[in-house]
């Protein structure tokens, strides 16, 4: 009996890597929106601050981003929200995403590659990226919802640190993806699991920490800025 190819994937991280912006963007939609406080979006910005300076480490940004997904979603009506991003996809999202880094992927759609998005951002706006680019798949968190509105929680694992490269560890398995031949793409030094389970791990404007590690490996280092 024959035996099946297994397919090559290509896993594609979202913020800085495809597009030029982060949460904090699509919180300051939110603000813009009023369906935030500036209480709440000075609390994120200084813990994105924070973060950025390693004083808080990779193990609290999951509890960061639970609480903030809890703050921000429960209670949100499913479709009212599923609109708000929409509009937050065209206003923010779109105009920031890198060309450069749709070449890549149109590249590898070419060679008939199957890349998956992976993100924490909120599904709706990965989502419509996904549909925009005209892939199959994309992982970002589970909201849970229930009669018709977000509670705030998230299910399962965030796609962040270990446990977005457990993910696609899983969803390969799943899948019959082929990671001896993958590839990834990502942009921040708790990328690394992610990166370091690829044959072909490229790093996208990559922050200080990963450069460096990126650049001991030699690893392909590329800058879209």
């Amino acid at each position: 009996m024959k035996r099946r190819r297994m397919a090559t994937v290509v896993i594609f991280d979202v913020g800085k890597t495809l597009i030029k912006c982060t949460h904090k963007d699509i919180i300051k939609f939110l603000y813009r929106k009023n369906k935030v406080s500036l209480y709440f979006l000075i609390k994120i910005f200084m813990q994105f601050l924070l973060h950025r300076i390693n004083f808080i480490n990779d193990k609290d940004v999951n509890k960061m981003t639970r609480k903030a997904f809890r703050i921000v979603l429960r209670g949100w009506d499913v479709y009212e929200t599923e609109k708000i991003l929409e509009e937050c996809f065209e206003e923010v999202i779109k105009p920031k995403i890198i060309p450069e880094s749709i070449a890549l992927i149109q590249e590898h759609t070419k060679r008939e590659h199957t890349v998956i998005l992976i993100s924490a951002l909120i599904g709706g706006v990965i989502e419509k990226l996904k549909e925009y680019l005209g892939l199959e798949y994309a992982i970002y968190p589970n909201l849970e919802v229930q009669n018709g509105k977000y509670t705030g929680e998230i299910l399962g694992c965030i796609p962040y640190g270990e446990d977005k490269a457990n993910i696609i560890k899983q969803i390969a398995e799943e899948n019959h993806f082929n990671l001896e031949e993958s590839w990834a793409y990502a942009d921040r030094f708790s990328d690394i699991p992610l990166l370091k389970i690829t044959k072909h791990p490229c790093v996208v404007n990559p922050d200080r920490k990963l450069r460096k590690f990126a650049q001991r490996k030699g690893w392909r280092v590329y800058d879209f800025k």
